[in-house]
C-alpha cells in the first residue's frame, strides 16, 4: 500500500485578495479534489509567511505551483514575484499570474520572474474551469474525466462546499436576496 506521507498529493498556494476569485477556481477544480490540495492566502505578507514556515505555518506543505494575483492591494503581486525569485523556496516552485487586466507590461515583468504562464482572469464559467484544467496541470495532476457542470456549480456556489478541500475556519456572511446567509468558501483560507 502507498503512503500518502510518501508521495503527497500535488500542492497548490493561492495568492488572491479577492474571495470571489477563489471560490471561483477552487469549483472549478473540484474534479481534482482528490489528487490536488490548496491553501488560500490573501496577501504577499502572509504568502511569504507561509513559504517560509513561519508562525503559524510551521507545517505548511511546500506548494507545487503558486498562483498569484498580480493586483494584490498593499505589496502588489509583482513584489511578490520579485520575494519569490530571491526566496530559496518561493524560487523552486511554479508560478502562475492572474490578472484582471494584462498588458504588455505585466506579461514582460511575470517573464521576468519566473512566471510560466499569465493568464488574464476569467469571465465566463468555462474560462474558469479551462484555469482550473491549466492550474492542476502545471501543479502535476492529469486531467479529470468530468468537470463540474453549471448546474453542479450552482449548487455549490448555493452552499454547499467543495467536497475534498478544506472549508475556511471562518465564515464570511454574503447576500443571497431578502437576507444573508453564512457560507464557507471552498478553499482553506489561511489568515485573515
Amino acid at each position: 500500500m502507498t503512503s500518502r506521507l510518501q508521495f503527497p498529493m500535488p500542492h497548490l498556494l493561492i495568492v488572491e485578495d479577492n474571495p470571489d476569485d477563489v471560490e471561483l477556481l477552487s469549483v472549478a477544480l473540484t474534479p481534482y479534489q482528490h489528487r490536488l490540495s490548496l491553501s488560500w492566502v490573501p496577501n504577499m505578507t502572509t504568502a511569504l509567511q507561509y513559504l517560509r514556515k513561519q508562525d503559524p505555518f510551521q507545517l505548511a506543505q511546500t506548494p507545487d505551483l503558486i498562483v498569484v494575483d498580480l493586483n494584490l492591494p498593499t505589496h502588489s503581486g509583482r513584489m511578490l514575484l520579485h520575494e519569490l525569485s530571491q526566496d530559496p523556496v518561493g524560487r523552486h516552485s511554479r508560478r502562475l499570474v492572474l490578472s484582471g487586466t494584462r498588458t504588455a507590461t505585466d506579461v514582460e515583468y511575470a517573464q521576468k520572474y519566473g512566471v510560466e504562464v499569465s493568464v488574464l482572469k476569467p469571465v465566463l464559467w468555462d474560462g474558469w474551469v479551462d484555469l482550473a484544467h491549466q492550474v492542476a496541470s502545471l501543479a502535476g495532476c492529469t486531467r479529470p474525466e468530468s468537470s463540474p457542470t453549471k448546474q453542479q456549480t450552482t449548487r455549490q456556489a448555493g452552499g454547499v462546499p467543495s467536497p475534498g478541500f478544506d472549508d475556511v475556519s471562518h465564515r464570511r456572511s454574503r447576500a443571497t436576496g431578502p437576507g444573508t446567509a453564512e457560507r464557507p468558501v471552498p478553499a482553506r483560507r489561511l489568515n485573515t
